[in-house]
């Protein structure tokens, strides 16, 4: 094999080509560099610097001082760390937003089912029943009582079911009526948007 370096006025290569002994002649010219050392045309063409005299490259050697450079980044570990990183930024990823979210979902399963197994149960009823689950799945102390508390996500829930256009007016009355009418599938996909 023979080895073509092309070094920049730097000493630093700037291109490269290998011939195959018998193969076509290598350009000679300026700061080219032919050799049959097979070394040299093994390494990181990066790591050889040349040197030079009266416009010539009389010599080449592995720079002592060469650093390869570092393996490019597994680009998908670089992404589910971006992710990651912008999900530990939501501020629904705190730990009281954790535990409302836990609440909240818990009140309206139990809600939902309280209803429809109760379907005439007024608000106060169906309050009592939601916080009486609540304080018996979630550790609760004087100083920390539910963080979902009713009848206030029932009325969130009846609002936003009157926004979305499920029921004429934000009532509780309009909201049990809609759950008690509605089957269980069809309240996940109102819930959905609620």
């Amino acid at each position: 094999m023979v080895y073509e370096l092309i070094f920049g006025v730097s000493g630093r290569v700037v291109g490269s080509t290998i011939w195959t002994v018998g193969g076509p002649a290598p350009g000679v010219s300026g700061l080219t560099y032919v050799t049959t050392d097979a070394t040299l045309g093994e390494v990181d063409p990066a790591s050889l610097v040349a040197t030079i005299e009266d416009g010539q490259v009389v010599g080449v050697a592995i720079d002592p001082e060469y650093t390869p450079p570092a393996p490019p980044a597994d680009q998908t570990q670089v992404r589910l760390a971006a992710l990651q990183a912008a999900v530990d930024l939501i501020p629904l990823n705190t730990i009281h937003n954790r535990r409302w979210i836990a609440q909240k979902t818990r009140a309206k399963t139990v809600g939902i089912a309280y209803i429809k197994t109760n379907p005439g149960a007024d608000q106060a009823t169906v309050s009592a029943a939601v916080l009486a689950d609540l304080e018996a799945e979630f550790p609760m102390s004087a100083e920390l009582g539910p963080v979902v508390v009713c009848p206030g996500i029932l009325m969130s829930y009846a609002k936003s079911a009157a926004a979305a256009g499920f029921i004429a007016e934000a009532t509780f009355e309009n909201l049990r009526a809609l759950i008690v009418a509605s089957s269980n599938d069809d309240l996940v996909q109102m819930l959905a948007v609620l």
